[in-house]
């Protein structure tokens, strides 16, 4: 077991340790970033080499040096995947940390954009995303839909999340309005219903946050924190209510782990 850290800044140079943050398959993971949970600010990795290295951290506006024989506890996360606490043992030498982070919801599948196979992952594991995946438009389900029926705005809904990225936005507008229009629904129906559609919700606000800071690294959006805030609201209210109604927690509560600055919010 490694010495906590001594809080007095230390002169000189510490020892210099570097973690690098991959998928399964050893690919980078451009957006991941990490973080002491005594820190204000999160680390990003380098988006090119999935790096971060340093020396030490600012913990309560002091600099904290790292030391051999410090334990380092970070909190490890990217937008899509399952967020880490790792703890690392500093050494004399060779400090390398190489940490692993999975796909929300299952294995990205074939060799397509991150985008795309992050939509079909986060819902993969979902069973009833399989049944509106290839909703048919027919004139009956327009006329239905138009109608205010909760449940054809739903199945709306599952299907534009399981297209792709570029239709997130639609779906959470969607699910939104399905839960408009089911608020008069009771029982099973009303709990099925909420708990879809609060999923559909959070899985297409992560994956707009994912593309955003993306973009972000890109030089292409000024910021994406608007977007993490987006999706950890999204998962916290589907954890909640999945809580509350006694539904599975599971993809919830990693998609809230995943978001937020705090996982004592998720716990």
């Amino acid at each position: 077991m490694g010495t906590p850290f001594d809080l007095t800044p230390v002169e000189g140079n510490g020892e210099v340790v570097v973690f690098q943050v991959q998928d399964p398959w050893g690919r980078t993971i451009p957006s991941a970033t990490l973080r002491d949970r005594d820190e204000k600010v999160a680390h990003r990795v380098n988006p090119r080499s999935g790096r971060w290295r340093a020396e030490g951290l600012y913990l309560d506006d002091r600099t904290v040096v790292f030391t051999p024989g410090n334990e380092i506890e970070l909190d490890v996360r990217a937008p899509g995947y399952v967020p880490l606490r790792i703890r690392y043992e500093v050494s004399g030498h060779h400090n390398k940390v190489v940490v692993t982070l999975f796909p929300i919801g299952g294995v990205v599948r074939g060799r397509r954009g991150w985008a795309e196979a992050d939509v079909e992952t986060l819902s993969a594991d979902l069973a009833w995303v399989e049944r509106d995946r290839e909703l048919a438009i027919t004139p009956a389900f327009v006329h239905t839909l138009a109608d205010g029926d909760a449940t054809a705005a739903g199945s709306m809904a599952v299907s534009l999340l399981s297209r792709g990225p570029e239709h997130t936005g639609a779906a959470f507008a969607w699910a939104t309005e399905a839960l408009y229009r089911g608020r008069g629904l009771e029982g099973d129906a009303f709990v099925a219903l909420t708990d879809r559609m609060l999923a559909v919700r959070a899985l297409a606000a992560t994956t707009d946050w994912r593309l955003e800071d993306l973009a972000f690294l890109a030089g292409d959006a000024a910021d994406s924190e608007g977007r993490r805030r987006r999706a950890e609201q999204a998962a916290v209210d589907w954890l909640d209510y999945a809580r509350a109604a006694g539904t599975d927690t599971g993809v919830a509560q990693e998609l809230c782990r995943s978001a937020t600055l705090s996982f004592s919010r998720c716990e």
